[in-house]
């Protein structure tokens, strides 16, 4: 089993008339098969995963903004993930969903293909 691991979102931002590159690297911990621990690259931690119910809801503070999320397993490899940002500047949500890339050389998911849902 896996113990830890790095995971890095990256993508195109757009925001207003601001578009430019993004990206995000967290470490996952992986304390128990069923669950995983997000934590910020500099270890700092950002919420935990547990999808043995299909769903999972986490809240995580950011100075004054609020960041609640909601994962949910879809039919085949999908993960529908829904994030509501508030706070005294932020008021916005993101719906996206994550996709395993199944690998036939190596008989495994390797990669996730992110789609932003509108």
């Amino acid at each position: 089993m896996i113990d830890t691991t790095g995971y890095r979102e990256r993508g195109v931002l757009r925001m207003g008339s601001h578009q430019g590159p993004f990206f995000r690297d967290y470490r996952l911990r992986f304390p128990a098969r069923h669950r995983a621990e997000f934590r910020f690259e500099d270890g700092r931690p950002f919420h935990d995963l547990d999808l043995r119910g299909g769903a999972w809801s986490v809240r995580h503070r950011c100075g004054d903004d609020l960041y609640r999320g909601r994962f949910t397993l879809e039919r085949g490899s999908r993960l529908r993930v829904q994030w509501r940002v508030t706070g005294p500047t932020k008021d916005l949500s993101i719906l996206s969903r994550l996709e395993a890339v199944y690998d036939r050389r190596k008989d495994c998911y390797r990669k996730y293909r992110l789609s932003c849902l509108p």
